[in-house]
Parts: structure tokens; sequence; C-alpha cells
């Protein structure tokens, strides 16, 4: 669970995006992070901390820069962890669960056209779609 409660922070989620890319310096990452959320080095600096102590990244040094990249294991872990649930899933119960953007492009709902996320990465369930 502690390997969720790290990528569960925005900041932290948003470094495993970015080295999910590859390899970065530590200023690449904090010039992205505060691009995208206004959030200072001083901030990225102690999440990557984090995230180094919770083996969720690794780093090495290059003459004066620090790059960090993804564990391999951390790939392979939610690989396993995505199989496994996968295994579980009852057929069909989650055939109604798709990305954001995509039950938004679909409708000319004026609800969905409000929705204060526009751009969430998160799954919503899709109106109009029954359960088993």
């Amino acid at each position: 669970m502690e390997l969720f409660f790290q990528l569960g922070h925005p900041v932290r989620w948003r470094i495993v995006e970015i080295l999910s890319a590859g390899p970065h310096t530590a200023g690449e990452i904090a010039e992205a992070i505060y691009a995208d959320m206004r959030v200072e080095r001083t901030v990225v600096s102690h999440q990557l901390r984090r995230l180094l102590n919770a083996e969720v990244i690794r780093v090495r040094r290059d003459w004066s820069n620090r790059i960090y990249r993804l564990d391999p294991r951390l790939t392979g872990l939610l690989r396993r962890i995505a199989e496994g649930l996968d295994a579980h899933a009852v057929g069909g119960y989650y055939d109604d669960i798709v990305l954001h953007a995509e039950a938004v492009a679909g409708t000319d709902d004026a609800e969905s056209a409000l929705d204060p996320v526009p751009n969430c990465w998160c799954m919503q369930k899709v109106k109009n779609r029954h359960h088993i």
C-alpha cells in the first residue's frame, strides 16, 4: 500500500509520468512540473527524495546533474498488479468504464460540457449503460 500512497500525490504522480518517457535531469523535471502545476523546485526536490526512498525511482550523477529514471521493478510490479486485477474482473462489468475524455467526446450533453475537470485522466462510468 505504500507504493499507492507514494503514487497518489499529484506531484509525485507527475514525476512518474515524466520519467515514463525516459531519464530526465532534476532540472528538466522541475521545469516541466513548474510549467504544468506552478510547483516550486524545492517541492519537486522533496518529492523526488520521497520517491527515491520508496524505491519508485533511481538516480545517478552525471557531472553536476542528477539524472532520474523509473525503477524497472516499478513497471513490472504495476504490470503484475494490473494482470492480477484483470484476472479477478467479472466479464462485462467494467466494459462501461472509459477515460473521461472519451466519455465527453461521445456526448452532446450540456452537463459534460460543464465538467470542472475536462482534461482529467480519471475514469468515469458512461451514462445509460447497465451493470450485471
